[in-house]
């Protein structure tokens, strides 16, 4: 299995997490998305390993310090 290479990009009603390594219809697979300023997540893939969803959810609660829990 190829490892993930998280990429974060904002598309206006959230972030986007994509990973650079896998491609869907030409796009870089879409893994997650954090809807802000709630951070809330909603993962477009189940199955993850423990690492790279630790780095979204990381990412989450950097990006709103002041939220005191990341919904995931």
């Amino acid at each position: 299995m190829k490892p993930f290479d998280l990429m974060f990009g904002c598309l206006g009603n959230g972030i986007t997490v994509c990973d650079r390594n896998r491609e869907e219809q030409g796009d870089y697979k879409k893994v997650a998305h954090i809807q802000t300023p709630e951070c809330t997540i909603t993962w477009y893939m189940k199955r993850l390993p423990d690492d790279v969803r630790q780095e979204i959810i990381d990412f989450a609660e950097r990006e709103n310090p002041l939220r005191k829990e990341v919904r995931h």
